[in-house]
């Protein structure tokens, strides 16, 4: 039997994510990044009592900010996060070194019209953290690059304490989702993973950094 379509309701605005989250090795588009964000916020609620959340797929492409109605290319962009396993707290902001590895999206499906999915083993941690970010979904979805994205994630999960640590470049290359191989030329480095994101960081939202 068909899945019967979900009533419209008001979507969040923001989303609360656990710092380790923010700390990810940044492998995943910088639109996956955006969905993981519109679909943890539509399930923070419900993550303490139920482990499978429902949203719309029309809710879903307007809280990612675009006019697509091309459920295909939503499906394979969604299956991404669920193959890609990515290490979790990379700075160790919360003082714990047990995230290991995880999949952003342990299931989904589309029905009808509606996504479901889940979170896997995450679920639990995600609720509710000692230590955590607001992150504006209208501001992210500002965003044209996934370094830019990253970079705004990280300096509102340090805007308690006004700056970020020390941050040794082989970790910034995992936050950035570089490889070993790319941008071996500090001026590189410096342009195209501190400069432009910074600058874009400036121009969209209200963090100057």
């Amino acid at each position: 039997m068909p899945h019967q379509p979900i009533t419209k309701r008001s979507q969040p605005t923001d989303v609360l994510k656990h710092s380790a989250a923010i700390q990810i090795t940044n492998q995943i588009t910088l639109l996956q990044r955006r969905a993981w964000n519109v679909l943890l916020a539509n399930a923070y609620d419900e993550l303490p009592n139920r482990r499978r959340h429902e949203m719309s797929v029309a809710d879903l492409v307007d809280g990612l900010g675009i006019t697509t109605r091309n459920t295909a290319h939503l499906r394979e962009l969604l299956a991404g996060l669920t193959g890609t396993v990515l290490k979790w707290n990379v700075l160790g902001k919360d003082g714990k070194q047990n995230w290991g590895a995880a999949s952003l999206l342990g299931y989904f499906e589309f029905q009808g019209g509606v996504c479901i999915y889940d979170f896997g083993g995450l679920s639990e941690r995600l609720y509710n953290p000692a230590m955590y970010a607001r992150i504006k979904l209208a501001t992210a979805n500002k965003f044209g690059s996934k370094h830019a994205l990253a970079l705004y994630e990280l300096c509102v999960d340090y805007l308690g304490v006004w700056q970020t640590p020390w941050i040794p470049l082989d970790d910034y290359r995992k936050l950035m989702g570089i490889s070993e191989g790319e941008y071996k030329e500090w001026r590189n480095v410096r342009r195209v993973l501190i400069e432009e994101p910074m600058k874009e960081v400036n121009d969209v939202s209200d963090i100057p950094i």
